[in-house]
């Protein structure tokens, strides 16, 4: 599993850290981005501690090497909070290079994530934000049934190629174009005599 972003609380990582004594297979975590070391310190507080040697930290790559990186993983976590409002409403990049690197997806219910699963169902699982429990059973159900992860990772290919937004940029070139100039007089107004 991958999660790369910003590394630290209010993350989502509470969620997964809570979610992992209640797996019953062994999972690798693999965290990509920048990490202080008061973040590595939070980190060790929150991790059990027979999952340590499962945590993969990896600092952050060119934008040209991500794809490649995010693709080298099975699951992507998008556990994001729905608070702020903000938050609630967007999509994070995270889900969309998820998808581009053809990765099975587990992802908190807000607004905007719904979106995407209401248009690519089969992707993977949306779960309520903050179930520990949640999580770990989509976690489960994904890696105890290969037919299903796989499913899930091929519609995310798909997916991404069908929604990307190169196929709808083509009519939005138009609205974005100069707008054309009237071919017209001007209308002249007389000034007024100042004698």
């Amino acid at each position: 599993m991958v999660l790369p972003d910003l590394i630290g609380p209010g993350r989502g990582l509470e969620t997964l850290f809570q979610a992992l004594p209640l797996l019953q297979h062994p999972v690798e975590i693999h965290l990509r981005g920048n990490c202080s070391d008061a973040t590595r310190h939070w980190l060790e507080t929150q991790i059990p501690d027979h999952w340590r040697d499962r945590l993969f930290l990896h600092p952050t790559v060119p934008n040209d090497e991500l794809p490649a990186r995010i693709a080298e993983h099975d699951i992507g976590l998008a556990l994001e909070q729905p608070n702020p409002p903000s938050r609630n409403l967007t999509i994070t990049n995270k889900l969309f290079q998820y998808l581009q690197a053809g990765l099975a997806i587990i992802a908190t219910d807000t607004a905007g994530q719904r979106e995407v699963f209401q248009q690519c169902p089969h992707v993977g699982r949306l779960i309520p934000p903050q179930s520990p429990a949640d999580l770990a059973t989509a976690i489960t159900d994904l890696i105890q049934s290969p037919p299903s992860l796989t499913a899930a990772k091929q519609a995310a290919q798909t997916a991404a190629r069908t929604q990307e937004w190169q196929k709808s940029s083509s009519s939005l070139v138009p609205i974005s174009a100069p707008l054309p100039v009237p071919k017209r007089k001007p209308t002249v107004y007389p000034l007024p005599d100042m004698r």
